[in-house]
């Protein structure tokens, strides 16, 4: 709980739901840290500051005939199969994936996985045409060779990215503002915590 002289706490939650943002204009929440389009929170009259660029990889068999590629581009990854975490967690994250493969031409084939724990990346065969997009910030990518047979390339795009938000509503700046300073006070630790990502100016 955070908050500031004469004025309730801002309250805090996890919202593993897919009507995250309702919740938030409804007043469920105060704050919302999620990657999001910034099209959908504009149109819902949200505001927000930018805190970590996370670079998508793609992770992939051994098997596959990406796995001996240094790197890969998106326009790479236009003929595979993307494996779809189908959960409220990670909608946010999927409709950014989704949006960038538009953006360059193409609407992906996607496999559904019910259900998503870290441990399902490690968890779930991939084959020879699948793809998982992950964030390179993901401290666990360096550990998932050791013990699955896939490979992780760094997509090389610029636009290739998720980007984490801190969201609110505009007419409650006042009362979350402590808690925006300190977010901006901390973007270094943030991203110290998650190797990978990549400071936004929130300027």
């Amino acid at each position: 709980m955070l908050g500031i002289e004469g004025e309730a706490p801002a309250s805090y939650n996890s919202l593993n739901d897919t009507n995250y943002l309702e919740q938030l204009v409804e007043g469920d929440a105060d704050i919302l840290l999620a990657y999001a389009e910034l099209d959908k929170l504009d149109n819902l009259g949200l505001a927000y500051i930018p805190l970590i660029r996370s670079p998508f990889v793609a992770m992939v068999s051994m098997d596959s005939p990406l796995a001996s590629m240094k790197s890969v581009t998106m326009d790479d990854l236009r003929s595979y199969r993307f494996v779809k975490f189908a959960d409220g967690y990670s909608l946010s994250g999927w409709t950014n994936i989704e949006r960038v493969c538009q953006e360059h031409g193409y609407t992906p084939r996607t496999r559904a996985v019910l259900g998503r724990t870290y441990m399902n990346y490690c968890a779930i065969p991939l084959g020879v045409e699948d793809v998982m997009i992950l964030q390179a910030s993901m401290p666990q990518l360096r550990y998932l060779s050791d013990f699955s047979r896939v490979t992780v390339l760094p997509v090389t795009d610029d636009d290739a990215a998720f980007r984490l938000y801190a969201i609110y509503k505009k007419d409650n700046y006042e009362r979350v503002r402590p808690a925006l300073d300190a977010y901006t006070r901390a973007r270094k630790i943030i991203l110290n915590h998650g190797k990978g990502g990549t400071l936004v100016d929130s300027e």
